[in-house]
């Protein structure tokens, strides 16, 4: 099979050479990952964003996932995030929203909080209030981090230094007075880890009765759905 295919030939294929025989198209490891995301998307409280509805959201917050090589749309997405800042303001002093000189002038210099955590430098780092350059491990558990000074409950990360854990009081706060919040990761980092950290940061905000929804950036255009 193909994670390029679609689902119906997929399972067509399955049916007819019988699911010992059948191969979905992804390596093992990355097969796994996937199967993850899609165990996340399934069984969790916060649902799947969708491109629409990252745009509506006020703050965000990026792990491990490098959104304009893996899912540039989601990094268009993003920058719409960004200006929304400048949006709300012009509408806070009754500028229509049709003057976008005016509106754009108004925003030049603030925007809604974008973190971007990966382990190297992206082209959207422009549009972040801060980024984080980390390995798989380390960003996991800045994740989890920013998990648990949002929710209490979420599990505790040992041993964090002072600088991470204001950065990740930092985001918290951030998420926490936001009206709509999206989280995105995926499985570039090739880390398992990572993708339970940037749920335990959407589970959080949940259980805090905040707004928030997931994004998971995966390798094909069908891998959740070979998945599924």
């Amino acid at each position: 099979g193909s994670p390029r295919a679609s689902l119906e030939s997929n399972f067509a294929l399955r049916q007819l050479v019988g699911a010992a025989n059948y191969f979905d198209g992804h390596a093992a490891a990355e097969g796994a990952l996937v199967k993850r995301v899609a165990e996340v998307l399934r069984t969790g409280p916060v649902p799947a964003a969708s491109l629409r509805g990252i745009e509506s959201a006020d703050a965000a917050f990026v792990l491990g996932e490098d959104v304009m090589n893996s899912a540039p749309r989601v990094a268009l997405a993003l920058r719409q995030v960004a200006r929304g800042k400048a949006t709300q303001m012009a509408a806070e002093k009754h500028i229509p929203d049709w003057q976008a000189i005016a509106i754009a002038d108004i925003g030049m210099h603030h925007k809604h909080p974008i973190f971007i955590a990966t382990p190297d430098a992206t082209r959207i780092d422009e549009i972040a209030k801060e980024t984080v350059r980390a390995a798989a491990a380390d960003l996991a558990r800045l994740g989890y981090a920013v998990a648990h000074a949002i929710d209490p409950a979420s599990p505790k990360v040992a041993d964090l230094d002072a600088a991470t854990a204001e950065q990740a009081q930092r985001i918290a706060d951030s998420l926490l007075a936001s009206h709509k919040a999206i989280i995105v990761s995926g499985t570039s980092t090739g880390s398992e880890a990572v993708i339970n950290a940037a749920a335990n940061v959407a589970w959080a905000l949940h259980a805090r009765g905040k707004t928030v929804e997931l994004v998971y950036s995966v390798p094909e255009a069908n891998s959740l759905g070979t998945a599924l």
